[in-house]
C-alpha cells in the first residue's frame, strides 16, 4: 500500500511539474495566427479519365453524380469523332436484363436514339433463315457527334453533371 501511495504522489508531482512547465512555455510564446493548413485530401483532387467513349463518359457521369470532380480527356476533337454518324448495335441477347435498362441502372440516361431489332434474316447465300425474338436482340444506335447519337447524348449528360471535358488533349500523367 505504501508503494502505491508513493507512486501516486510521484506521478502527481511529475504531472504538476509538466503542467507548470507547459504553462510557462506557452505563456512565453507570442500568439501568432497561422493560416489554417491542411493536407490535400484525395477527394479534393479531380479524377482524370482518359477517353470520351461510352465507358469513359459513363464513369465520368457516375463519379460526378456522386460528388467528385472529374476531368475527362479525349485526344480527338469530339466524342465519337472516329464514327461520324455510323451505326452500331448494342447487344441485348446475353443478359436477362434489357441493355437499355442496365445503362439506366448504372445512372446514365438513355437520351439517344435506339432502334430495337426483334427479327432478322440470316443467309448463307443458298438458304435464308428468318429469325424472330421475343425481345430486342440488339438496339441499333448512332455513333459520333451527330444529333440523337449515343456519344453526343452522353457528353451532354456529362457536361450537365459538371464534368470538365477536354478535347484534343491526352490525359496528363498522375502526380
Amino acid at each position: 500500500m505504501k508503494k502505491a501511495n508513493a507512486w501516486r504522489a510521484e506521478r502527481s508531482r511529475n504531472r504538476r511539474t509538466c503542467d507548470n512547465a507547459r504553462r510557462v512555455w506557452t505563456a512565453s510564446v507570442p500568439c501568432v495566427n497561422f493560416p489554417r493548413m491542411r493536407a490535400e485530401h484525395p477527394q479534393d483532387r479531380p479524377i482524370r479519365i482518359a477517353g470520351a467513349g461510352p465507358s469513359g463518359l459513363a464513369a465520368a457521369i457516375t463519379l460526378a453524380r456522386s460528388g467528385r470532380r472529374v476531368e475527362l480527356f479525349e485526344r480527338r476533337s469530339t466524342c465519337g469523332a472516329r464514327f461520324g454518324g455510323d451505326l452500331q448495335g448494342l447487344e441485348n441477347w446475353s443478359s436477362p436484363t434489357d441493355v437499355l435498362q442496365e445503362i439506366r441502372n448504372a445512372g446514365v440516361e438513355t437520351a439517344f436514339d435506339a432502334a430495337p431489332f426483334k427479327q432478322g434474316i440470316q443467309s448463307s447465300g443458298s438458304r435464308d433463315d428468318f429469325m424472330r425474338f421475343n425481345r430486342p436482340a440488339f438496339y441499333l444506335v448512332k455513333r459520333g457527334d451527330v444529333p440523337g447519337s449515343l456519344d453526343r447524348a452522353m457528353a451532354e449528360q456529362a457536361r450537365a453533371c459538371g464534368v470538365n471535358l477536354q478535347f484534343g488533349e491526352n490525359c496528363p500523367q498522375s502526380t
